[in-house]
């Protein structure tokens, strides 16, 4: 069975670098069909991931928290 999950994350005006930088990451779960797509929407940032079930929904969510968190405190150096 098919799992999806979408959300949007709004960004103001740093959207176009978040962007840049998310959309540079390697979402690649190896032995896992996890489909992560991103969509720029004026200000915010559409995610929508595509998997096989629930647990997928969750390793492709953690991988995206961790890449922000990765961003954030990059850009605060």
């Amino acid at each position: 069975m098919t799992q999806k999950s979408s959300f949007s994350l709004d960004f103001g005006d740093k959207v176009d670098l978040y962007f840049s930088l998310l959309s540079d990451e390697n979402f690649d779960f190896k032995t896992k069909n996890i489909l992560v797509e991103l969509e720029k929407q004026n200000n915010s940032i559409l995610i929508n991931i595509t998997c096989e079930n629930l647990l997928d929904v969750k390793i492709a969510n953690s991988a995206i928290i961790r890449s922000l968190e990765i961003i954030e405190k990059t850009l605060k150096i």
